[in-house]
């Protein structure tokens, strides 16, 4: 007596098939997951920014003297920024990539910079001001963008209290003013 078994399972034009689908499926879906990895990155380092920002405002108001935090390297954002009193430096952050930051005043290729000094700065004074070094105040705006994705950007806003607040342009439908 004979018995036969049923094989059962895929041929192979059927697992190719599967496999051209999840294939596809993944190349429609990556542009996607890679954009709001890019958005996640920016947000991180304007969120990082703000941090450190406010840090400095509150050392500035705790150790009753001026708090800077200007550009770590060449006055050039992109490589970093450090806070400091005085000589001391009391935090540094390095290198940004891949976000490239630039300033946002009007008609300024630069951001925040102290016209008395004539180097890019934010100090903040004891009362937690952002002031130039003689006292006015340092209206300003800082742009960070993803260098892959150079349409995403985060305006990072100072006012005249020494808060700040971040705007997208492209969620924001009044504008980043």
């Amino acid at each position: 007596m004979r018995v036969q078994f049923q094989q059962a399972g895929f041929s192979l034009l059927e697992m190719m098939a599967v496999i051209a689908i999840i294939a596809i499926i993944s190349i429609m879906g990556f542009p996607l997951i890679q954009n709001q990895s890019h958005r996640q990155q920016l947000d991180l380092m304007a969120q990082r920014f703000i941090l450190h920002a406010q840090f400095a405002r509150q050392q500035a108001m705790v150790l009753n003297q001026p708090v800077a935090i200007s550009p770590r390297l060449n006055g050039v954002w992109n490589l970093g920024w450090k806070i400091s009193a005085g000589e001391k430096i009391l935090l540094e952050q390095y290198s940004l990539v891949p976000i490239q930051v630039e300033g946002g005043g009007k008609g300024s290729s630069e951001a925040f910079i102290d016209p008395h000094l004539q180097a890019p700065q934010i100090l903040f004074n004891p009362s937690g001001s952002a002031k130039t070094k003689h006292g006015g105040f340092v209206a300003n705006r800082l742009i960070l963008r993803h260098r892959d994705a150079p349409k995403l950007q985060r305006h990072l806003i100072l006012a005249a209290s020494g808060r700040w607040r971040i705007c997208d342009p492209q969620a924001d439908r009044r504008g980043c003013y």
